[in-house]
């Protein structure tokens, strides 16, 4: 069966290009965009994710159509699925991206929006039996003005983490600051344990304004598990017991290292479990 993508409403196949040169998206990365974990019928953390992305486009200074609604969205979500056959869990991908135009005259404030569906495997949704091994990304440092916690389409810095990762023969790179503290990870928000207390680090410090991060700021609480906001350097992060990352598809995953320092996941597992599971259970 041949996949599609959805744009603006419409669908097309995937080999079919849509993005002119003059898009603002392709030349400055003009736009926000959110990545989802579908179950079959339900999208947890919708919420979530629609309070962040229009709270990106509006920061954006985007014109929102009142076409353009939540429940418009969720209806061509399960209609792309269905059309590209996944009856699983799946992994969605929405970019919101402003018209075409040059830095000081675009086309239009109103976005364009595409929509990508794919398969996800079925053992996703397991905690990763072996930890991560991680490192710091030395060559760049995350702002952290009133964009920073934007999931925006200018990526660049996260993409050059990943890279320096791969080339260490890590998972994953640790983001620094221009303080020199840590942001986040180029695929997620990062908490830690130390001494029986769960730390993250606040948006100030210029992290993403994750989903999976607000859940479970939101959820431990009332589950009468406190959570502090502080801030931390790698090298107090390998004072840690315990190192985690989140994000809005995989939900949590362990970190095994940071260098020489090697971490445990007891904890972890049990808020994998008492918290991931039951949300991505289908």
């Amino acid at each position: 069966m041949s996949s599609f993508y959805c744009y603006d409403g419409k669908f097309i196949p995937s080999i079919d290009p849509i993005i002119s040169p003059d898009s603002r998206a392709f030349r400055y990365g003009d736009g926000v965009f959110e990545t989802i974990r579908l179950i079959p019928g339900e999208i947890p953390l919708w919420d979530y994710h629609i309070k962040r992305c229009l709270k990106g486009m509006e920061t954006l200074g985007f014109e929102l159509s009142p076409f353009l609604t939540p429940d418009s969205l969720i209806e061509k979500i399960f209609q792309l699925i269905k059309k590209n056959g996944i009856h699983g869990q799946a992994r969605i991908r929405i970019m919101f991206f402003r018209d075409n135009g040059g830095v000081f005259d675009p086309v239009s404030n109103k976005p364009h929006y595409i929509i990508q569906g794919w398969d996800l495997p079925q053992n996703y949704q397991k905690l990763n039996d072996n930890g991560l091994d991680i490192v710091v990304f030395p060559s760049a440092r995350k702002s952290t003005d009133y964009l920073s916690n934007l999931k925006t389409n200018n990526f660049l810095c996260y993409l050059q983490g990943a890279a320096y990762a791969k080339k260490q023969q890590a998972n994953e790179a640790l983001i620094l600051n221009c303080f020199e503290r840590i942001a986040d990870a180029c695929t997620a928000n990062l908490f830690w344990l130390k001494n029986g207390k769960l730390f993250t680090n606040p948006l100030s410090e210029g992290p993403v304004a994750g989903v999976m991060r607000a859940y479970l700021l939101d959820q431990l609480p009332r589950n009468s598990i406190s959570i502090r906001e502080e801030t931390v350097t790698a090298i107090q992060l390998m004072e840690a017991d315990e190192v985690f990352f989140t994000n809005a598809t995989y939900g949590i995953r362990w970190i095994k290292s940071l260098g020489n320092r090697k971490f445990e996941n007891t904890i972890t597992k049990t808020i994998y479990h008492n918290f991931i599971v039951p949300l991505f259970n289908d």
